[in-house]
């Protein structure tokens, strides 16, 4: 199992082994089993760019997620799963509306895109609802682990 983190901007340290666990945690519960994953860390006009191409939106977006196979193909071939692209500019304007660390509205962005690739979608009232609450109990369990670990 891989998970490639590769940063493309400079506004915002990524904080890749946190970003990994999470990851690796919502595998492991949603899938059952480790897959490859490749995460970007880029700039809003980057991911403003792929919006554009991808889903024909304007403007940047906090996270896009690219499933880039089916999950039996890579339990055999370890093909790469999907691919998550995040915003640190998105991610740092959010932070600071909402007063939190903008590192922490990083791991979020990264949680939302990994659940979009095991399947949960947004697309409705009701469904992102479900989102947000497994978003919570994976953001709950990650401090736990971080309490435990201290």
């Amino acid at each position: 199992m891989t998970i490639e983190i590769l940063n493309q901007q400079s506004s915002l340290e990524v904080p890749e082994e946190k970003i990994r666990g999470v990851l690796k945690h919502i595998m492991l519960e949603e899938l059952g089993h480790e897959v490859n994953i490749s995460v970007a860390i880029v700039s809003d006009h980057r991911i403003a760019e792929l919006n554009k191409a991808f889903l024909d939106h304007i403007g940047p977006t906090d996270v896009l997620a690219f499933p880039l196979g089916e999950e039996e193909d890579t339990t055999e071939s370890m093909a790469v799963f999907g691919e998550i692209v995040i915003s640190a500019g998105r991610a740092i304007e959010e932070a600071r509306q909402r007063k939190i660390d903008p590192q922490l509205e990083l791991i979020l962005y990264a949680i939302h895109g990994m659940l979009h690739l095991v399947g949960y979608t947004d697309d409705t009232l009701k469904d992102l609802k479900v989102m947000q609450r497994r978003e919570t109990e994976v953001l709950k369990s990650l401090s736990g682990k971080d309490k435990t670990e201290s």
